[in-house]
């Protein structure tokens, strides 16, 4: 009796064996059929990574996700090999170049979303992959061992490329980015499911290993096409906008281009009118005293020294300009109260300055020989061009992280097609090219020069009253300038 119920429990540890053995090698049948299928759908988005990796060299996703592609074909060609080559260095082999591919896979996600919190982390996760890698091969070198093990780290993977994706900078394609987090959930849950049934192997269906492995192999094809769709909307709308800022800034270029050439004329219309005009005078006056006629009466002679001090003008006016632009790069910044540069004000310009209550506490950052040139030269102007020099003043007010100087004359104010040329280099109104207004042009350019180069502005506000306005950035708490 004890003899025939031995032989029962034998055969019935053969006949499990066996069933073990059966699912192990349909498992293994599908696997090879599915890495072939897998290595033919790998290979057209590679080519189109590699291709957009050439054109575009500054984006280096494009690259880390061709060789993605590219290892995973590799990987995945070699376990479809798997009946022809040595079984040892098949399993490592493939084991291998399909889990370093998910790795880059996940660089690509960060480079693309430019985040790299946690990278190294993931350095770690793919090393400690690889030495288990050895060690399941070594010691127990079965299929459901590896598919534990590699289903996961693509879980670990996929959940990074997932959080990666939903919390990046780069928001640039909403559905370049639902595409690659349908990629990232769908390894996530599906790789998770496979290698929980390669542990367990139970006998319910839901936790069946080969209905999992099966269904796993049929996501990978549909994962491959949404990684590479995913990566191809975000790249290409990272192309976009390189292109147009590629395109602002030779736009911008040009405008800067075009003013220089502007700048050029303009200066060689105020040398027309302010040499040519004392230089001529000089000329005739030489001329007729060299041919012994009467030289220059006291009228002539009076008109001739008013031009040679316009003249003059014009020339330091350039000079003082070659001096500082230098400086508009550079700025030295220096905290200051405003109450202190209000002060200044009323004491070099002799003009009043009404400024809100708040205002007198808050503090700048600039540099002050700058700030001095610009708000003199807006005030110099006002008086110039203003019908009296007791109508000049300033008003003082805090805007949205800034502090505001309006300098207001009761002048005729510069008219609305002229409100932008006037801050261009040596640009004048015709109807001011006069000596008793003279100047080199230069005044209301470098007062916006000196703005632009702390952060602010300066633009006309309205031409009844007359007004100008200069803005500078309040002063951080660190000592800077709000950006």
């Amino acid at each position: 009796m004890k003899v025939v119920v031995s032989q029962q429990f034998h055969w019935l540890r053969l006949a499990l064996a066996a069933r073990t053995a059966d699912k192990i090698a349909m498992t293994d049948a599908i696997f090879t059929q599915f890495a072939a299928l897998l290595a033919a759908a790998l290979l057209i988005p590679s080519f189109i990574f590699l291709a957009y990796g050439v054109n575009h060299r500054n984006m280096p996703f494009w690259w880390t996700a061709a060789f993605a592609y590219l290892l995973i074909f590799c990987g995945s060609t070699l376990a479809a090999l798997r009946n022809v080559l040595p079984d040892l260095a098949v399993s490592l082999g493939a084991n291998a170049l399909i889990g370093y591919g998910y790795f880059l896979c996940l660089r690509a996600v960060r480079r693309v979303k430019s985040c790299w919190r946690f990278s190294s982390a993931e350095a770690i996760l793919t090393g400690v992959y690889f030495v288990g890698l050895v060690l399941v091969v070594s010691l127990a070198n079965i299929y459901p061992a590896r598919v534990a093990l590699i289903s996961t780290f693509i879980t670990s993977v996929s959940l990074g490329a997932f959080f990666i994706t939903l919390r990046g900078g780069a928001n640039v394609s909403r559905i370049g980015d639902t595409a690659l987090l349908v990629f990232a959930a769908g390894n996530t849950v599906f790789a998770c499911l496979r290698g929980a049934s390669a542990l367990l192997d139970g006998d319910a269906h839901l936790m069946t290993f080969a209905f999992w492995d099966q269904v796993f192999f049929i996501w990978s094809i549909a994962a491959v096409f949404c990684f590479a769709f995913g990566l191809f909307l975000n790249g290409t709308a990272l192309i976009s906008e390189e292109t147009r800022q590629a395109f602002e800034k030779e736009r911008r270029l040009t405008e800067a281009l075009t003013e220089a050439f502007e700048g050029q004329r303009n200066l060689r219309k105020l040398i027309l009118h302010e040499l040519k005009r004392p230089l001529d005078a000089l000329a005739t006056s030489v001329d007729l005293t060299r041919r012994g006629k009467k030289g220059m009466s006291a009228d002539e002679v009076t008109r001739v020294d008013q031009l040679i001090r316009v003249a003059t003008d014009y020339l330091r006016g350039i000079g003082d300009y070659e001096d500082i632009h230098a400086l508009f790069d550079t700025p030295t910044r220096t905290r200051v109260n405003v109450h202190i540069l209000i002060e200044d004000i009323r004491n070099k310009w002799g003009v009043p300055v009404a400024a809100v209550p708040e205002a007198g506490g808050t503090r700048v950052a600039v540099d002050l020989l700058l700030f001095d040139i610009a708000i003199g030269n807006l005030i110099e102007n006002a008086q110039k061009f203003g019908a009296g020099r007791t109508e000049v003043c300033v008003d003082l007010a805090l805007g949205d992280g800034s502090v505001i100087f309006d300098v207001i004359d009761n002048g005729p104010g510069i008219p609305p097609h002229e409100a932008d040329r006037v801050f261009r280099q040596f640009y004048k109104i015709e109807a001011d090219r006069t000596a008793a207004t003279g100047g080199c042009g230069l005044g209301l350019y470098v007062a916006r020069r000196v703005a632009e180069a702390h952060g602010g502005d300066c633009h006309v506000v309205s031409q009844t009253p007359s007004t100008l306005r200069l803005s500078v950035p309040r002063a951080t708490a660190e000592g800077g300038a709000n950006a």
